[in-house]
């Protein structure tokens, strides 16, 4: 029947398009045809809106990559990472019939060593993609990490250029291993240098490993595992005795190994063979891929200790010991938390999903004015009693040898010294360096905002620990209960404050507690009974509390390490169980254990984000939403087709409707359970209810499989099935009422009879069939936006017809709509949810803007070196270095002497701009000076720099000069406003550091390319 009706595009041009019709019993609509006719036209790189529920996926993309995949270029489509199996699932399916293509995938991460096998494994695979014009699926954190690998090659290749296979005892002697080097003594200048008695004992055991001979020639190299060679060098040093200088042999045995050099270089000939492959890159939900804050880092070299020692997790630790012990502090926060405009959230008898109690209340700050004005000056005061207690003095003014007063260490910790600030540092300095370290870290808790920025963050949303990681530090999460596995915050001071929150709220594990107290016995530092003793008495009332439920008598055992026995299980689990949330005992155990071992920070990293994958070929793109077009990368323009015009003001209409106007306020979330509890009655009483989407992220600490285990035995008997989505391939599942699970597709059910849960990542490009009038919850959380809403809502597609939705909302998201409406918690609707999240989506663009504009200046040097580099591949230059490689020194003074001031963004955004241009040509220009072959270039690189790359950048700004705020608060010109608070990041989904952390390069890992 399809078949007959009139087409909107010639069947002669594009036949396949017919096969396509039939096989999937569709006719092509003309706005679809118009899209796919106006992106192969599309000279410059475009993203389009599009309606959601207009077969962008399913549709569009397949056509668009059908006709692309031509042999003279690679499709290369790129989804989100949480849909990937979706969108696997998706191709094959569509292209397994009459469209017959193989659907190739890239699965790199920073784990996979770029050998030259792997290199060539790659070419091929990417050849047969191209010619046989077969379509390449990738997610945009496997481009970043392949773009960061090549950045990574290159540098490598730099630090060997100069190999000679000659060990030099002399630099080794002055090595500090970081990214890469440059030496400060030329090898014929250098004097006869005479070996430390260290040096001897390596030299020796290098020697007797062959690594190196009688004169010091390098014989071979070492492997890319460290560990294997620090194991090899130990073993062969007599009585074990202690070397600091290994590692700094190992990278000089690699970097001046002629053999590894000639590898290297064979590695980057390869790469910039793969370079040369064109590739054509559909970007479906461009809007998330190519939004604002996410990044992926490569670390360089190895791990340095943070600046302070332990007074880093000291202070932090006294801050959270008012907050979350002091039963007067605990009461102000409850009393907060009841108020109308609720600024705390506070339950006091949290318990996580173990049902441990005995610990901390879970806490979160909401209302940043609340924290400024009322919570602040207590902390203030009260952390200044301490530390001025901890160093035994007894003034409380700040004078100096000349009697002058600077003000007080209260007004110091909460930033009011702004012009004596220097002259309090030089005082304190001389005093004692931890105690001017002491108050610094109060200072840049209290006023440089760490505390509200870390306590704000939600628990298991978006920061906790990680049920796999070696490390036992608080890692960055993508979503509810999505620990991105290989990140971690690149802010120390705000990785260690996530890691006390989350041993808080989690407590410590069986093994965590039998170690604490091991190590607590043998302990010839602490009273070790009497901080047992305290740990009992803080959880008095658990114990007895659990003792009264069992029926049991009061653990005698627990009051010494006399009777209590380590090596009874029993004993130990009941230790567990009383001990793991306690507040002191956690402090114990992170303070000798997990601090100490994990908080390293990395002095060099390189970067790769939404500019990186931008910058890379040509790119096209669609979603449903646009509220990101002022923060998309510089090289992309956001553009509508006619028919599109009235996207979002459709969508706004369809949420207003009375129908969908409904918002529920009295939802109980002190607990994931109760808050199923609460669906399964809404879907009991409400026939119609087929759907939870979770947006709101307010399910935590349970696996989407855990959840539809609940729900399947609770939930209403009309229902004969739980579809979600697996969480290990994120493929979607039916539970069956025996707890049988199924693919989705290979479930016959009627979908009258299937209830759906969709959990936070997947409320987005999820395409399911649901009954004619089906009605769902959509939850609210925490900052959320128009765009996240909207692409939540319309996972109901016919919600402009007979579905429907009902908002509902947490306490603190219902007094923020409630305040910005100007209305009463009882009138709320989904209009005014609009202005909330509309007013959501403004800030959060204002806000984005200074730190977006100043990621494109940056990336025109980027974008230029990267050219250079193409260009002039035969010498590696140094001077690139510049544009790839960002350093951080870790230093308490840098980070928190300069109380955050009110600056103009465009004066900052035009010293960036003259930053990056004085760093980085006149460094290339000089290099090139030193090479005669490449003097002709000199010319073009100053067009380059003062006739395009510094209009380009001044353009950039003037673009967004009426759009930036007046003011932001900032320390210095240099500062990001989102380095130092939200990028800790997130840092993005995926910052691969796993590897680099152990101080160990990868194990190499076989390729594999699915088809």
């Amino acid at each position: 029947m399809n078949s007959q009706m009139e087409r909107s595009y010639d069947n002669k041009l594009y036949p396949s398009w017919l096969l396509f019709e039939t096989e999937n019993n569709l006719l092509i609509r003309e706005n679809q045809y118009s899209l796919i006719e106006t992106m192969m036209k599309d000279e410059v790189n475009s993203i389009y809106q599009l309606n959601m529920g207009e077969g962008k996926t399913s549709v569009i993309l397949i056509l668009l990559s059908d006709i692309l995949a031509d042999g003279k270029q690679i499709v290369r489509i790129n989804c989100l990472e949480s849909l990937m199996g979706v969108m696997q699932e998706l191709l094959r399916n569509k292209f397994r019939g009459l469209l017959k293509k193989k659907i190739f995938v890239m699965p790199f991460s920073r784990g996979v060593v770029f050998s030259i096998e792997n290199l060539e494994k790659i070419k091929e695979m990417l050849t047969e993609c191209q010619n046989e014009k077969h379509i390449l699926l990738v997610t945009p954190e496997q481009r970043l990490c392949f773009q960061l690998k090549k950045q990574e090659m290159f540098l490598e290749y730099l630090q060997s250029k100069d190999a000679d296979d000659c060990f030099d005892w002399e630099e080794h002697g002055r090595w500090h291993s970081y990214g890469y080097r440059k030496k400060s003594v030329e090898k014929s200048q250098r004097n006869v240098y005479v070996l430390t008695e260290e040096q001897k004992i390596l030299k020796e055991a290098l020697k007797s490993l062959k690594y190196i001979d009688n004169t010091d020639k390098i014989v071979k190299y070492p492997s890319e595992e460290y560990n294997k060679f620090y194991d090899e060098v130990i073993n062969k040093i007599p009585d074990k005795a202690y070397l600091s200088n290994i590692r700094d042999a190992y990278y000089i045995l690699r970097d001046q190994s002629t053999q590894l050099k000639t590898e290297r270089a064979q590695k980057l000939e390869l790469l910039y063979s793969i370079d040369k492959f064109k590739f054509f890159d559909i970007l479906d939900e461009s809007d998330e891929i190519l939004s604002h804050g996410k990044e992926l880092n490569y670390t360089l070299g190895a791990t340095k200790s943070l600046d302070g020692g332990s007074i880093r997790w000291e202070i932090p630790f006294l801050l959270f010991r008012i907050i979350f012990c002091e039963k007067e502090f605990g009461q102000f926060l409850e009393k907060a938390s009841q108020l109308d405009d609720c600024p705390v959230v506070f339950q006091r008898d949290f318990r996580p999903v173990s049902g441990i109690g005995g610990g901390s209340p879970l806490v979160r700050f909401v209302k940043h004015e609340y924290f400024q004005r009322n919570i602040k000056p207590k902390l203030c005061q009260e952390i200044c009693k301490i530390i001025l207690q901890n160093f035994c003095e007894k003034q409380t003014s700040i004078m100096n040898d000349e009697g002058e007063c600077y003000g007080s260490y209260e007004e110091f910790i909460e930033g009011k010294c702004l012009f004596k600030e220097d002259k309090i540092i030089k005082l304190l300095k001389r005093k004692s360096v931890d105690m001017l370290n002491s108050f610094l870290l109060a200072k840049g808790w209290l006023s440089h905002e760490l505390l509200y920025h870390v306590i704000s963050y939600r628990y298991r949303v978006e920061y906790g620990l990680s049920e796999k990681s070696e490390k036992e530090i608080a890692i960055p999460f993508r979503g509810k209960d999505l620990p991105s596995e290989n990140s971690e915050f690149s802010h120390p001071d705000i990785m260690i404050g996530f890691t006390i929150l989350s041993y808080l709220y989690r407590g410590l594990d069986l093994k965590q507690v039998k170690d604490g107290l091991i190590k607590l016995k043998s302990d010839q530092k602490r009273d070790k009974n009497m901080l047992l003793q305290t740990c009992v008495k803080e959880n008095e009332e658990w114990i007895n509390e659990h003792i009264k439920k069992e029926n049991e008598e009061f653990p005698l055992w627990l009051k010494s390490f006399k009777t209590l026995d380590l090596e009874n299980e029993n004993s130990i689990k009941k230790a567990h169980l009383y001990l793991s949330r306690n507040f002191s005992f956690i402090e114990y155990y992170l303070s000798n254990f997990a601090f100490p071992n994990d908080t390293k920070y990395f002095e060099k990293k390189i970067t790769g984000n939404a500019h990186t994958l931008a910058g890379e070929g040509k790119n096209n793109g669609f979603s449903g939403t646009d509220d990101r077009n002022d923060t998309m990368p510089e090289s992309i323009v956001s553009k509508r087709l006619y028919s599109q015009l009235g996207t979002n003001g459709k969508m706004l209409h369809i949420l207003s409707r009375k129908i969908n106007q409904k918002y529920e306020t009295k939802v109980d979330v002190s607990n994931t359970v109760k808050f199923l509890d609460e669906v399964c009655r809404y879907a009991q009483n409400d026939k119609d209810c087929y759907i939870l989407i979770d947006s709101g992220a307010i399910i935590t600490e349970m696996t989407n499989m855990d959840v539809s285990k609940y729900l399947i035995k609770n939930i209403d008997k009309r229902f004969d099935g739980i579809v979600y989505f697996s969480d290990n391939n994120s493929k979607i599942m039916v539970i069956l009422r025996r707890e049988e699970c199924v693919p989705l597709s290979a479930c016959h059910i009627d979908n009258k009879k299937l209830f759906v849960y969709l959990d936070e990542a997947h409320t987005r490009g999820t395409d399911l069939k649901l009954p004619l009038t089906a009605r769902g919850v959509v939850t609210l959380g925490k900052n959320m936006n128009k765009d996240k809403l909207m692409q939540a809502v319309m996972r109901i597609r016919d919600l402009d017809f007979k579905q429907s939705i009902v908002i509902w909302g947490l306490k603190e998201m219902s007094a923020e709509i409630a305040i910005i409406n100007g209305i009463k918690l009882d009138e709320i609707t989904s209009k005014h949810v609009l202005t909330w999240v509309t007013y959501n989506t403004i800030r959060k663009n204002e806000n984005d803007l200074y730190p977006v504009t100043k990621e494109k200046l940056k990336y025109v040097i980027k974008g230029r070196a990267l050219e250079y580099q193409k260009k002039i591949k035969e010498i590696p230059m140094d001077s690139l270095i510049v544009a790839y490689v960002s350093e951080n020194i870790d230093s308490i003074e840098n980070s928190y002497g300069t109380t955050p001031r009110e600056r103009n963004p465009r004066d900052l955004l035009n010293k960036n701009m003259g930053t990056y241009l004085s760093e980085f040509y006149p460094f290339v220009k000089s290099e090139l000076e030193n090479k005669e072959t490449y003097s002709h270039f000199i010319k073009e690189l100053n067009e380059h720099w003062n006739d395009i790359d510094r209009p380009k950048m001044k353009k950039i700004i003037e673009k967004v000069d009426k759009k930036l705020p007046n003011d932001i608060l900032t320390t210095n010109a240099d500062y990001n406003c989102e380095q130092e608070n939200a990028r800790e990041i997130e840092e993005i989904q995926h910052v691969e550091l796993a590897s680099e952390l152990k101080n160990t390069p990868s194990i190499e890992i076989a390729w594999d390319f699915p088809k």
